[in-house]
């Protein structure tokens, strides 16, 4: 088709009626240099030397194809005419958006199947044996846990109708030495989380002790409201999430020396995560752990590896 059967909303494709898209509309009218009137001739756009190559040039500049000899527009040697390309326009003006490439599937790698692995044996950990355990939070923090440093698996009742956080930590320490516990800064039980909703989750489970507990996790409190509790109060029972819990031991207003006991939750979450799984907790339970747990149980002078514990609950 030529250029007088091609829409002219289609080819303007919205520029303004300034713009140099209204030559390919109508003939050129051009000026001589005595004032008279030259209109374009067998050519399609009239006008003498100048203005053609002009005309070339700034249509050429734009990225639109130049005229051929017959009126039309230049082909690709085809014989047909070439469409004028103006960001890739539709029929009713608007630029086409270029199409998404696709992700392309890759077989699984072994970085992939050696994460699942240690997201199984992360959800199975609350039934492991203190050997094991051991081994996992070597893995873990990269120094090498001894395995009376941790509980091991903890025989809770199938029967019993609760198995909440409060009847599993009962079968690790004494409900009567939380409630004489009288150590600001430290507290007795420190409950590792992976998220502050499961945080207030626990904090109703532990309902039943009637003991003050300090809520070290975000959207509840400041960090500096939660410096300003530690260092005045006293609370045998923290809960907390990793990241947080980590500003607060940096700040050195948590302090983990005369502390009894670490609970890592073994809760699993709806993705089969656990807060030693999870990518969001892992490096913020780990630097808990390896920088602030060990090295200040380890400080600690008079105290027996029998005294400290990590438990997974």
């Amino acid at each position: 088709p030529t250029l007088n059967h091609i829409d002219s909303s289609f080819i303007m494709g919205g520029d303004d009626l300034g713009s140099d898209d209204e030559f390919l509309a109508a003939p050129v009218v051009a000026e001589d240099s005595d004032g008279g009137r030259e209109i374009g001739g067998d050519t399609g756009v009239g006008g003498n030397d100048a203005t053609k190559n002009a005309l070339s040039k700034r249509k050429r500049k734009r990225g639109q194809p130049s005229r051929s000899g017959d009126g039309g527009i230049d082909d690709d040697g085809d014989g047909s005419s070439d469409m004028i390309d103006d960001g890739d326009m539709d029929a009713a003006g608007t630029t086409e958006k270029p199409e998404k490439k696709q992700a392309k599937t890759i077989a699984p790698s072994e970085d992939k199947k050696a994460k699942q692995a240690w997201m199984k044996l992360a959800r199975n950990m609350a039934e492991s044996t203190c050997e094991g355990q051991a081994a996992f939070l070597s893995k873990l923090v990269g120094v090498k846990v001894d395995p009376s440093c941790t509980v091991g698996a903890v025989d809770v009742d199938t029967d019993s109708a609760s198995s909440s956080m409060a009847d599993r930590m009962q079968k690790v320490i004494s409900k009567k030495r939380m409630k004489t516990w009288a150590i600001k800064g430290t507290p007795m039980i420190v409950i590792v989380c992976i998220s502050a909703r499961r945080a207030v989750a626990v904090l109703k489970d532990l309902a039943p002790y009637k003991l003050r507990v300090a809520k070290l996790f975000a959207k509840h409190l400041s960090v500096k409201e939660q410096e300003s509790m530690l260092t005045d109060e006293t609370f045998p029972i923290a809960i907390g999430t990793p990241h947080r819990l980590v500003a607060l031991a940096s700040s050195g207003h948590l302090s983990f020396s005369k502390s009894r006991l670490l609970v890592l939750d073994a809760h699993v979450n709806p993705k089969n995560f656990t807060v030693c799984s999870l990518p969001d907790t892992v490096p913020h339970t780990k630097e808990l752990i390896k920088d602030y747990v060990i090295p200040q149980w380890e400080e600690s002078h008079g105290r027996k590896k029998s005294d400290v514990k990590i438990a997974f609950l």
